[in-house]
């Protein structure tokens, strides 16, 4: 897995052209005083060619941290192997995995800049994929991030990984 903090255009170099498509779109709504983008400014219009790779993660349910995917789309619900929209982090991930997430998001949170990972994902069926996804905040408030909007390709085809026997 690498997870690096994307602090300008050039750490975007070489990778999918929808991880900086998205990424520039996050810029223009961010704008040039420095104010977080907030979720209602996304224009579902603009990054139509990329709807389906979206995935927006709310942070707070009833004023307490508990992130839970909002909306999903079609391309990340299939790399995933399941319908994700409405659901919890903590019912999805193993105890772990959403602690590590957690950990990952307070770091977003802090120093409000979008991270980019490149990593390997266990589906159904025993099948892992490696995904490239960048997580960028937002804020409804322009300052305290409470959103985060992922985008998500696959990087590399699914293989299935043989069962052996003992």
């Amino acid at each position: 897995m690498t997870l690096q903090i994307v602090r300008g255009r050039e750490d975007l170099d070489g990778t999918d052209p929808a991880i900086r498509d998205f990424y520039e779109y996050w810029l223009r709504l961010a704008g040039e005083n420095g104010a977080l983008p907030a979720r209602r400014q996304i224009d579902p219009v603009e990054i139509w060619p990329h709807i389906g790779k979206i995935a927006i993660a709310e942070l707070y349910r009833d004023g307490v941290f508990d992130p839970w995917y909002r909306l999903v789309g079609a391309n990340v619900s299939e790399l995933a192997g399941r319908f994700l929209k409405n659901c919890l982090y903590r019912d999805i991930y193993s105890k772990e995995q959403a602690e590590q997430l957690g950990v990952l998001y307070h770091e977003i949170m802090q120093d409000k800049l979008p991270r980019y990972e490149v990593s390997s994902i266990k589906l159904p069926d025993r099948e892992f994929m490696k995904i490239a996804r960048l997580m960028a905040p937002f804020a409804s408030d322009h300052q305290n991030v409470d959103v985060i909007v992922g985008l998500v390709v696959a990087v590399q085809e699914r293989r299935t990984v043989s069962r052996r026997l003992f």
